[in-house]
């Protein structure tokens, strides 16, 4: 139903930009068919696999 048009996303920073501040990284979707899913997000450092990451479950409705 959905189709990821960039796997990376694009980076948008925090205002001011200072050390250790967080932002946000921005995906986009595309609608491939009309119905109901599911996106799951995981939110994790990729360089500590020992991490426990916070896992996020959307209810997507394309129409």
């Amino acid at each position: 139903m959905l189709n990821l048009i960039d796997p990376d996303g694009t980076f948008e920073p925090p205002e001011p930009q200072l050390p250790g501040a967080g932002g946000f990284q921005v995906f986009e979707l595309g609608a491939i068919a009309p119905g109901t899913t599911q996106l799951q997000l995981t939110y994790a450092r990729p360089f500590d696999p020992a991490d426990n990451p916070t896992v996020e479950t959307f209810t997507i409705k394309v129409t």
